[in-house]
């Protein structure tokens, strides 16, 4: 992979992120359209666990969830497969995993993955995983009829970030 691909790669992750989650499809699509492009060409395992996490993510948006599972599920097969971690996990992979286990009205695997997904976004200091990951089990808690529950996963989650490095960017 080239140092301008990677640049390339690690921006497009970035706005794509960035445009699902505020659900901007108009966005997300067209960089989604962008950074296929860059995956024409095989570049080796790790870019391409990342783009079954993008695939899940765009077939999330469009509706197709049951696609959606199976890409976020290659993408952290492979993940396992290659001892990723850190910065490099496909988290976005896990959160659709999550979402579409909620679609498909298994709150235990989306709280599994949750979880797991969680415990990993702490160890290795990824803190906006740590805030959307503890935002789904607030949603996980408000679906199980659990407001308490939710209100906890909220408070602990501003608690986890309190004092961080992102914490402090967001107050600029």
């Amino acid at each position: 992979l080239s140092r301008s691909k990677a640049e390339q790669f690690t921006r497009y992750r970035t706005l794509l992120a960035t445009s699902f989650f505020t659900q901007d499809k108009d966005k997300f699509f067209e960089i989604y359209r962008k950074i296929e492009n860059i995956f024409k060409s095989d570049f080796g395992s790790i870019p391409h666990m990342n783009f079954n996490s993008y695939r899940a993510m765009n077939s999330f948006l469009q509706g197709n969830y049951i696609e959606a599972n199976e890409y976020a599920l290659a993408a952290l097969q492979l993940a396992d497969e290659l001892n990723v971690n850190g910065a490099y996990s496909p988290f976005e992979a896990a959160y659709v995993l999550a979402d579409t286990y909620l679609e498909f009205g298994d709150d235990s695997k989306s709280e599994e993955i949750t979880r797991k997904y969680l415990e990993r976004a702490i160890e290795f200091n990824q803190y906006p995983w740590i805030t959307a990951f503890y935002a789904k089990f607030a949603i996980l808690k408000l679906q199980q009829g659990n407001l308490t529950g939710a209100l906890s996963a909220i408070r602990s989650g501003r608690e986890k970030i309190n004092g961080s490095i992102f914490n402090q960017l967001l107050s600029l």
